[in-house]
């Protein structure tokens, strides 16, 4: 994907979770959408989702959990 991005990047990643990336930093959603853990191998790395994951758009992710709480940097 390249260097860290300042924007905020969504990915779903299955059926219940949600990766969010920004400023050199992976966060993955616990099932509820609402908690997040962070994922300490991804500072300043540089991210790739996978294959599993695909690109949303934040409405999207609103859809597949509507108490959403976006992380914050």
């Amino acid at each position: 994907m390249g260097k860290p991005t300042d924007k905020l990047l969504l990915f779903r990643d299955g059926p219940r979770r949600i990766l969010a990336y920004q400023h050199g930093v992976l966060a993955k959603s616990t099932v509820n959408g609402v908690d997040w853990m962070d994922s300490t191998l991804a500072h300043g790395a540089m991210f790739d989702p996978g294959t599993d994951a695909e690109p949303i758009t934040e409405e999207e992710a609103r859809e597949l959990y509507p108490g959403l709480v976006l992380p914050t940097a």
